[in-house]
């Protein structure tokens, strides 16, 4: 909630049009615990989702913040979102991440997972990969409906990116 514009290094902050989008996240939740590093960081690629965030954040000042919401209000409108209009009961926003070894251990099963753990000698980090993999299976226990109504956003969603885009870059 508090990520500002310096922490996101857009395309064209770089000049290249064809770099992906790169966050900084700074005192993250897993950056409090010990051992783990203090800052983390994201890259994405899709074109949509770049473009989007050039024309929404692209001109903002490096000190200004991207989002202006306090934790509470976000919450709520989540909770709206996910658990009234979509079904999901006890979804939290990091039920929604998975990391290399959850997605290894989804397209390829335990050994291809395992390869992807082999270097944690960390048990916490072990933990986190489990329960992060539990949150991955969680989806398989939503009710048809709602994983119905889901699939109707997530193939609506590029055609909503666009229009936000386009939108964004038409106001003045």
């Amino acid at each position: 909630m508090k990520l500002r514009r310096r922490y996101v290094t857009l395309p064209s902050d770089l000049a290249s049009p064809t770099s992906p989008l790169f966050l900084r996240l700074r005192a993250s939740k897993t950056s409090r615990k010990h051992g783990a590093a203090t800052h983390q960081h994201a890259r994405i690629d899709a074109a949509d989702v770049i473009e989007l965030a050039e024309a929404l954040v692209g001109e903002l000042r490096p000190k200004e913040r991207i989002f202006g919401w306090k934790y509470r209000a976000m919450r709520a409108q989540w909770d709206e979102l996910f658990q009234r209009r979509l079904g999901f009961e006890r979804l939290t926003p990091s039920g929604l991440r998975s990391g290399g070894a959850t997605d290894a251990l989804l397209a390829g099963g335990l050994e291809s997972a395992r390869l992807r753990l082999r270097h944690l000698v960390n048990s916490r980090s072990t933990e986190r990969y489990l329960q992060e993999a539990g949150a991955a299976f969680a989806y398989a226990r939503v009710p048809p409906e709602a994983r119905a109504r889901v699939a109707t956003l997530a193939a609506a969603t590029p055609a909503a990116l666009a229009r936000e885009t386009r939108r964004l870059r038409a106001a003045p």
